[in-house]
């Protein structure tokens, strides 16, 4: 398949002479034009239980969904042949698959993991401490 270009042309007859008013061209690719939808179920690949929640992304674009209470999901609006579908949920191990466009029973097993603790920091001093005498900050 080519590509092929689609014009609009306004033109008024004045005086005898047709006068051209504005052109536009565009170039369109066929298959670019076309914007399909993909689709399916978000599961933990241990139980094949439905993850509600899942959050869905098409690499390099800002297209994405959320799986619903079923775990299914929908994102609308790509084009192509194939694209790189991203799924995080915390508590689960990042999945990136490449799927073909317009399949809508695509089913994503997400692999638990725990929680990695090591971004977190915890600090106190030993003995009571006025907290103008911190170099830090105090919370509760």
């Amino acid at each position: 398949m080519g590509w092929f270009v689609r014009s609009k042309m306004r033109s008024r007859l004045l005086g005898g002479f047709t006068v051209v008013l504005g052109v536009t061209f565009a170039l369109v690719h066929p298959v670019a034009a076309q914007q399909q939808s993909v689709g399916g179920t978000v599961v933990d690949s241990r139980t094949q239980q439905p993850l509600a929640g899942a959050q869905i992304s098409v690499e390099g674009t800002a297209l994405g969904a959320l799986a619903d209470a079923r775990g299914r999901f929908q994102v609308s609006g790509v084009m192509g042949e194939s694209v790189t579908l991203r799924v995080q949920m915390i508590g689960y191990r990042a999945l990136t698959e490449t799927v073909a466009v317009g399949s809508m029973d695509l089913r994503l097993g997400l692999t638990q993991t725990a929680i990695e603790l090591d971004a977190l920091v915890v600090t106190g001093t030993v003995a009571a401490t006025q907290r103008r005498a911190l170099g830090n900050a105090v919370t509760s």
